[in-house]
């Protein structure tokens, strides 16, 4: 049986989920809730292409359509995601996503495509690369950690822990979001970032913390709070995607401390890795303590095409190469599409 490529609405396929559970590269912005975040907060179209076989899901390329008059129509993979990489298992997955893919984009004159990808490396030779950015992940592999290094996570610097204790709470109110949200806003002016609305961050609330998918973590200095961090739960790995601190209150290392709770949260509750996301401020600290801990630095890379032109579907070669992964510095798979002709 021959396999066809389809559009579906992830959020009521009920193939989804099994399918993103069981690909090894399936990750918390593959979540049916991630596509729900970004409609809801920017309304964005979703456009989610799958390879089906005998009704069942192999592979998938997970896009949202942006609109911007200035810029022109985009395809994004996807939108406010660290990474969402192709689900795909072959070289020959991938050709036939891609393919009717480009088609989809010269049928709506779309002229901007991106991906962001950790474990696949992606190659369109016949197609401009405007831009090639790289970002890190921090990874560290909580098995790794002894139990016993936990309680005195911050402990390996000389200077004595603070007299006022440091105490930690879990949110459990929407309302608390506010708190979080405040030190989230003030590390990222204090470094002139952008700064994401709070509806962002209460559409976040709204929809993973009713899953169990959302860990949101309040530390305090006495009655003083200091800092915020928020923490996305899926499969093995716990991400630490958002955040901020009172840097006033470094001098008694609550940054760190911070940190180090968010760490043994993972640890205790059974995850194999923790993870840092591009976009979170650490401090000086924070870093320290990583590196300490063994935390690997992890490539991530985002790849922006520009004028695109359509191929002649019956003129077309496709090479592929798998890579071993050594470490976690290679991809797993570099995807490769090529084409002897462009068309106009």
């Amino acid at each position: 049986m021959a396999n066809t490529v389809q559009i579906i609405n992830p959020s009521i396929d009920s193939r989804w989920m099994p399918f993103i559970l069981k690909h090894r590269h399936g990750a918390i912005y593959h979540h049916p809730l991630w596509k729900e975040l970004i409609t809801q907060t920017c309304g964005y179209e979703p456009f989610y292409l799958v390879l089906e076989r005998r009704k069942k899901i192999r592979a998938a390329l997970p896009f949202f359509g942006i609109q911007q008059p200035a810029a022109g129509n985009r395809m994004v993979s996807l939108p406010h995601s660290d990474f969402c990489d192709p689900l795909v298992k072959s070289n020959r997955d991938f050709e036939q996503l891609m393919m009717e893919l480009l088609h989809y984009l010269k049928m709506h004159r779309i002229t901007y495509l991106k991906f962001k990808t950790r474990h696949t490396q992606i190659d369109l030779p016949d197609f401009d690369l405007q831009q090639v950015r790289t970002n890190t992940l921090r990874v560290l592999e909580l098995e790794k950690i002894p139990d016993e290094a936990l309680p005195g996570v911050a402990s390996y610097r000389e200077e004595p822990l603070p007299e006022v204790p440091v105490t930690f709470h879990f949110a459990t109110e929407e309302r608390e979001m506010r708190l979080f949200y405040h030190f989230y806003t003030l590390t990222r002016r204090q470094h002139q970032r952008t700064v994401k609305p709070y509806k962002f961050f209460k559409n976040v609330w709204q929809l993973f913390y009713p899953q169990n998918l959302l860990t949101v973590l309040l530390g305090y200095r006495g009655e003083k709070p200091v800092g915020g961090m928020m923490l996305f739960r899926f499969k093995d790995t716990v991400s630490y995607l958002y955040g901020g601190f009172d840097t006033t209150m470094e001098k008694f290392r609550t940054d760190e401390l911070l940190l180090g709770e968010s760490i043994r949260f993972g640890k205790q509750r059974g995850y194999r890795f923790y993870e840092t996301g591009k976009s979170v401020i650490l401090s000086e600290g924070q870093e320290a303590l990583l590196r300490e801990m063994g935390a690997a630095q992890v490539p991530v890379q985002e790849l922006t095409y520009t004028r695109l032109r359509m191929v002649n579907k019956h003129q077309k070669v496709f090479h592929s190469r798998l890579k071993n992964k050594p470490n976690g510095n290679l991809p797993d798979i570099i995807l490769t599409l090529r084409t002897r002709e462009k068309m106009k």
